[in-house]
């Protein structure tokens, strides 16, 4: 697999403020952007439709998630998401919530507003 170099620009383009580093390893972009005391590393195998995010907080690992983009998504339409998750975690206040009663699961919400939803809506 190659690397595709406009989107690499556009990543960094769209995080420019937030300390963002791009690499690109065993076939995968390897994203850092961060704004103290967070960070998110991503791994994006590319050209595959499957994002992981590493939320951090001082350091330390507070949540994991992937998510798989629909066949047919523009890799500008991929940019502009995983740029918009990024920010929103990183100037946001967070949390980390369960939900729900008997199949519970975890999620990441951010603070907007007064209210808290998930990153990645």
């Amino acid at each position: 697999m190659s690397r595709d170099p406009q989107l690499a620009q556009k990543l960094t383009e769209a995080l420019a403020g937030y300390s963002a580093q791009l690499n690109w390893l065993h076939d995968a972009y390897n994203l850092s952007a961060e704004k103290v005391p967070k960070r998110v590393k991503i791994t994006w195998p590319y050209p595959l439709t499957e994002v992981y995010f590493d939320f951090l907080q001082n350091d330390a690992n507070i949540f994991s998630e992937s998510i798989e983009f629909y066949d047919g998504e523009s890799s500008d339409e991929l940019c502009e998401y995983v740029a918009h998750v990024v920010k929103r975690f990183l100037d946001h206040p967070s949390r980390i919530e369960s939900l729900g009663t008997f199949l519970k699961r975890t999620e990441l919400q951010i603070l907007e507003g007064d209210k808290w939803i998930s990153v990645f809506d």
